[in-house]
């Protein structure tokens, strides 16, 4: 079992390091312009290469795109070599709580009230408005 990476900037270099990233140094228009790169450059050739475009127009922030593209890198993200291992840790773990089919399991743990999503008016994450320069 490897270490998950601590935090982005660390899986973006541990996939920069294995040929899993490329990297886009020119401006892109985020609306429809990025995508269409993913989906045509990104896909090409059955590659499936995470993408980090560094210039996107319109905010100072990179954008970050098919990290977990293909089940190698869902691995990486996870701390292992072998997501199949993961797999069965969790199906055990599921049918852990009685019940023999791990998918039943899981609709069992996640009928509960605590794990629907919450209503509100004003989400934390626009708080602070990235989209204003300067």
């Amino acid at each position: 079992m490897l270490i998950p990476p601590l935090d982005l900037r660390v899986f973006l270099h541990v996939l920069e390091q294995a040929d899993q990233l490329a990297r886009v140094q020119v401006m892109v228009d985020p609306c429809l312009e990025l995508a269409t790169i993913v989906d045509q450059v990104g896909m090409a050739g059955g590659s499936c290469r995470a993408m980090l475009f560094e210039k996107v127009r319109g905010t100072a922030l990179p954008v970050a795109a098919n990290l977990f593209g293909n089940e190698q890198r869902m691995a990486w993200a996870l701390g292992t070599t072998d997501i199949e291992v993961i797999a069965a840790n969790l199906a055990k773990d599921l049918t852990a709580i009685g019940l023999n089919d791990p998918e039943q399991a899981l609709t069992k743990l996640t009928a509960g009230s605590r794990y629907h999503p919450a209503v509100c008016s004003q989400a934390s994450c626009r708080e602070i408005d990235h989209t204003k320069q300067g």
